[in-house]
């Protein structure tokens, strides 16, 4: 399955690495790791995580460090 993250979710993503570079490239990299490996478990187990209502097909899946 494909995954697509909106534009919104884009930028969120580029302003909490951005953020958490402040702190560290580390920590910032670690990041960035993190949602490439939420991204590929979301594709490869497309019904991970919870359903949203009332949006039919759309799950949430809540990744911890």
């Amino acid at each position: 399955m494909k995954v697509t993250l909106s534009e919104e979710a884009i930028r969120y993503v580029q302003r909490e690495r951005a953020y958490l570079a402040q702190f560290g490239r580390r920590t910032a990299v670690a990041f960035s790791d993190q949602i490439k490996r939420t991204i590929r478990l979301i594709s490869e187990q497309p019904r991970v995580g919870t359903m949203v209502a009332p949006v039919e097909g759309i799950r949430r899946f809540v990744a911890t460090p």
